[in-house]
């Protein structure tokens, strides 16, 4: 169990699975709420992950 805590995030890890990894992005990047809300109601994931990697490229963090 202390194993886990020190994890950012629950296992399993779904690395394949763009809507997992578009979502967890969504946590943790250091937007607003509103900005994650209407980021996690979009329908495709595809996109949302590539709206995380504008944001990211945008910032230079990438």
């Amino acid at each position: 169990m202390a194993a886990q805590e020190q994890r950012p995030f629950a296992l399993p890890y779904q690395l394949d699975d763009a809507g997992w990894v578009a979502n967890r992005w969504c946590e943790i990047l250091p937007i607003s709420m509103a900005a994650k809300y209407r980021l996690m109601r979009l329908d495709e994931p595809l996109l949302r992950l590539k709206l995380v990697d504008d944001y990211l490229r945008s910032k230079g963090l990438i």
